[in-house]
């Protein structure tokens, strides 16, 4: 089974661009999964028309309590982008089950 690797954004949307860089390399050169978590300031970068362009094995979530405190409905969501109800609790859930933790 491929181990997985959660990658926390939560400061700058920009920061979402190089979350997305370094799950590329990661599955390019591992048989991983990655999940990256957003929440904080940096969940404005995931709304939008655009897809969100996540390769295979790369999965995108959107915190519902960070959308909902920034008045973003989860419909305007960039298309191939989830939702958790809270990323703390997925972050600490998927740690609890052995994932590698990276902040960008």
């Amino acid at each position: 089974m491929a181990g997985l690797v959660v990658l926390h954004v939560s400061d700058q949307p920009a920061n979402i661009a190089r979350a997305l860089s370094a799950a590329e390399l990661i599955t390019s050169r591992e048989p991983m999964r990655v999940q990256v978590v957003v929440n904080g300031e940096a969940i404005t970068g995931l709304s939008g028309s655009e897809p969100i362009g996540a390769g295979e094995g790369v999965s995108v979530w959107a915190c519902e309590r960070a959308l909902k405190q920034r008045g973003l409905p989860p419909d305007g969501l960039r298309p191939g982008v989830g939702t958790v109800p809270s990323a703390v609790i997925a972050l600490a859930n998927a740690q609890h089950e052995g994932a590698a933790y990276i902040r960008i």
